[in-house]
């Protein structure tokens, strides 16, 4: 059973109603590359930009929890784009300057400057960094970055209400039966790839060089220069062997479609999958780079691209 709640109706005011009867032609969707969930709809019902915060939930469990951000209105029926609340973070700038600061810490202050609430994997890497020009968002992308670079492990974000969840990659798997149709497509690029990597500092003083000889031979030689803060100098080479193992790599994505077979709502970026394609020599737990939902008549679809490299 699915429902959709809505705070406020213009002409009504601010009332918990529950408007799915009123609603249809929804879709939603998230991707790696943006940290906020989109979700889209139609509707009878007159809502407002901005007053109008949306629910959507299967049963009892909540699918997407937003706000209002664009409207357009019709003779007969009304579109609507709602973003979940991810969206403040990544429309706010501040200057945000962290010395010796721990990544936990680090995250827990950019997302109380916006009233979000975390739950995060303890993270040790420390943090000496002046922001002055990216979103609160892209700040907190930048600071997983170094937590990867220096651990070596994926470390995820994503929104769920009002709070901020941060876990490794691997406790994210999502134990859903998938039906693949044989409209699905398989892509590789190497557009991407870096096979060696050289650290410096702010100075550009070389810190560590690390390469793949048998990568550069049959690839040419790809190049990468990677900032290392001084006092992370001893790290350097621990950064660079790790920056090295996500790079060097053909990039290669399976896109296909399914149909809601149970689970279907925990099917989002950045969760992992079970995959089996053997003629492309896909088996195994794969990352979902994006998701694309569809809910018509009561029929939940999918369309999911994951990264196979």
């Amino acid at each position: 059973m699915w429902n959709l709640y809505t705070s406020y109706i213009v002409g009504k005011g601010y009332i918990s109603k529950n408007i799915i009867g009123y609603s249809n032609n929804f879709s939603w969707s998230n991707d790696t590359d943006t940290l906020c969930t989109q979700i889209s709809f139609d509707s009878i019902l007159d809502l407002a930009e901005g007053r109008s915060k949306i629910v959507l939930k299967k049963d009892n469990i909540v699918v997407f929890e937003g706000v209002i951000v664009n409207k357009t209105n019709k003779e007969n029926t009304h579109s609507y784009t709602a973003m979940d609340y991810a969206w403040y973070l990544n429309k706010n700038k501040y200057v945000m300057q962290f010395r010796n600061v721990n990544a936990k810490t680090a995250i827990q202050q950019i997302c109380n400057k916006v009233g979000i609430k975390t739950k995060i994997i303890n993270l040790r890497t420390i943090i000496n960094k002046i922001y002055h020009q990216e979103s609160l968002s892209d700040i907190i992308k930048d600071i997983l970055k170094q937590c990867k670079n220096e651990i070596g492990e994926d470390y995820i974000m994503e929104m769920q209400g009002k709070t901020l969840y941060i876990n490794k990659l691997i406790y994210l798997k999502v134990n859903s039966k998938l039906l693949i149709g044989k409209d699905y497509s398989v892509s590789r690029s190497i557009e991407d790839m870096q096979n060696y990597i050289t650290a410096v500092n702010n100075d550009g003083k070389i810190l560590a060089t690390i390469k793949d000889s048998n990568s550069i031979k049959i690839f040419g030689e790809l190049r990468d220069l990677i900032s290392v803060d001084d006092k992370n100098s001893s790290q350097s080479y621990n950064i660079s062997k790790n920056t090295l193992r996500e790079k060097n790599k053909t990039k290669k994505e399976l896109t296909f479609n399914t149909i809601d077979t149970g689970k279907g709502i925990y099917i989002n970026c950045n969760r992992l999958i079970n995959i089996n394609l053997n003629k492309y020599g896909v088996s195994g737990w794969y990352r979902i780079k994006s998701t694309q939902h569809t809910l018509s008549s009561g029929t939940h679809k999918i369309s999911v691209t994951v990264d196979f490299s």
